[in-house]
């Protein structure tokens, strides 16, 4: 899903939710789901370079989106993975399933694999 897409989805959750709460006394109805949409906003990465040709070789050949401060023999490193935790509500699933501790297990080696 795109950035937009999922301000797009953010923005029409909160208008449900006003109408809710209006209809239903509930506060925060969609509550779980708005948090988990904006820690995906949060956590997305833009990218730093793109492919844009192949060389005979099939070697992919990359240009950097901003290489301002790269200068010539510059080693270049993927920078170290961020641990990425549960939101709300894969807690819940998790919760849900009646092994807790295997379920929360599995689902954090699935994200951060």
């Amino acid at each position: 899903m795109s950035r937009e897409a999922m301000q797009m989805a953010i923005e029409a959750l909160e208008h449900a939710n006003d109408t809710m709460s209006m209809e239903y006394s509930e506060e925060n109805y969609y509550g779980v789901e708005i948090a988990a949409l904006r820690e995906a906003l949060e956590t997305e990465q833009d990218p730093v370079a793109h492919v844009y040709l192949f060389d005979k070789a099939g070697r992919p050949l990359v240009a950097w989106d901003n290489a301002k401060d790269i200068k010539l023999g510059d080693k270049l490193y993927v920078a170290p993975k961020q641990w990425v935790g549960l939101t709300v509500l894969e807690v819940y699933e998790c919760w849900k399933t009646g092994n807790v501790v295997e379920a929360v297990e599995a689902k954090l080696k699935e994200k951060n694999a």
